[in-house]
């Protein structure tokens, strides 16, 4: 499914959240016991989930007057910002709230953009099969980005794990604008009688 190859490799790059909390505390760390900077990084993941829930609703008004292209697009543009911002080793914590607050919108957008493709695209008929398409997609996406992450992370640095996680953002973006406004998936349902 061609209208999946953006969500694909957007998955592919969003790596679990924990990576951004366990970025933070190693960025909080100077100047900091280990138990204080953690304490900070949970708060600003809490930030995180409230811009998240936030923006979910906004974005579901915007899907239903631009469409799930745009906002996915918008969603896209603040992981990767966000990811690139934490590739920056700032200890600021208002810098990584900052940082914080972009991934949260952009999980606002994409996840509601997401959910919005599939319901577009197909008939009722073949719905649940796609929302279950999808949840595949995103659990497999994020098991083997975040293990890509933690393995740069390991091998190489943190800041290179969200380089190549902002990466995955811009392939996506450039899917995404790849697959034009009226892209169309044609599936046909079963017959019955």
């Amino acid at each position: 499914m061609r209208a999946l190859t953006p969500v694909t490799l957007f998955e592919l790059g969003n790596c679990a959240t924990t990576l951004l909390i366990l970025r933070a505390t190693g960025l909080l760390y100077p100047g900091r016991s280990v138990a204080d900077a953690a304490a900070v990084a949970v708060l600003l993941f809490a930030a995180h989930n409230l811009v998240g829930s936030a923006l979910s609703y906004p974005a579901g008004h915007m899907v239903d007057r631009r469409g799930p292209r745009v906002v996915f697009g918008a969603g896209l543009v603040l992981f990767g910002a966000a990811y690139a911002g934490f590739a920056v080793s700032s200890h600021a914590w208002p810098v990584l709230l900052v940082f914080f607050a972009l991934a949260g919108a952009g999980m606002g957008l994409t996840d509601t953009a997401e959910s919005a493709l599939v319901a577009r695209l197909l008939p009722d008929e073949l719905r649940g099969s796609g929302f279950g398409l999808l949840g595949g997609v995103q659990s497999l996406g994020d098991f083997v980005s975040s293990a890509a992450v933690g393995l740069v992370w390991t091998l190489v640095s943190p800041s290179a794990a969200f380089v190549l996680a902002a990466a995955w953002m811009l392939l996506s973006l450039g899917a995404t604008l790849a697959t034009g406004p009226g892209s169309k998936i044609r599936f046909s349902a079963p017959r019955t009688g």
